[in-house]
């Protein structure tokens, strides 16, 4: 009587990030997450966004909230904002674009679009901290020093905190480009890629009724 052949197993082709079918278990066949796993992960960076936008619209309702004391407390936002928000919004392009690169299984657009990502994430870096200078100069140039005037630090507090998410976001992003760059991603496997991406979408949305505050 012929032995029985071992069922064979998946190959998990389709078992990548930001992919969906084939079953497995939870770990997948040779290393990839099953699509259990990977919801889970879309999950999880559901929830984490979520308690991000109480934690700004807290902020932001902080701010709003003394909106009416403007008059009193005379503000001028720095004109490079504009330009911080430029570089902010223009960064989701190639963003996006890298992750659509490797969907297509384009390894070198991936690698291409998320360094100019990184690139102009830094530039946006650099712009706040022009914005923050030129508010402490003004502030020390017209003698406040000493008087309190809340927009000044409401301005650092929002501005600031969004920046710290930024760093965060820039530092995800180096790591899954360092990732990309040992062609570890592919067209089926490439879940960092989708929730970094999903990361800095959301980070750059954040940033708009921010600056509609400020410049109110």
């Amino acid at each position: 009587m012929p032995e029985a052949k071992p069922k064979k197993l998946g190959t998990g082709e389709n078992m990548g990030g930001g992919s969906n079918g084939g079953n497995g278990s939870s770990n997948g066949e040779g290393g990839f997450p099953s699509p259990y796993s990977m919801e889970m992960a879309r999950m999880g960076m559901w929830v984490a966004l979520i308690s991000l936008i109480m934690w700004f619209g807290a902020l932001a309702m902080l701010y709003f909230s003394r909106i009416d004391e403007k008059l009193d407390y005379p503000f001028v936002p720095p004109k490079i904002l504009w330009l911080s928000t430029a570089l902010l919004l223009a960064s989701s392009v190639p963003c996006q674009l890298g992750l659509l690169s490797i969907r297509k299984g384009d390894k070198e657009g991936l690698l291409r679009f998320f360094s100019w990502t990184l690139f102009i994430g830094f530039l946006f870096i650099v712009s706040q901290s022009i914005a923050w200078y030129q508010i402490w100069s003004e502030y020390v140039a017209t003698g406040q020093i000493g008087r309190k005037n809340p927009f000044t630090g409401l301005f650092y507090i929002l501005t600031g905190v969004h920046a710290v998410h930024i760093l965060g976001g820039i530092v995800w992003l180096g790591i899954v480009r360092n990732m990309a760059a040992k062609g570890i991603f592919s067209e089926k496997r490439h879940l960092a890629v989708y929730l970094s991406t999903m990361y800095w979408h959301f980070m750059d949305a954040v940033w708009v009724p921010f600056f509609i505050l400020i410049m109110i």
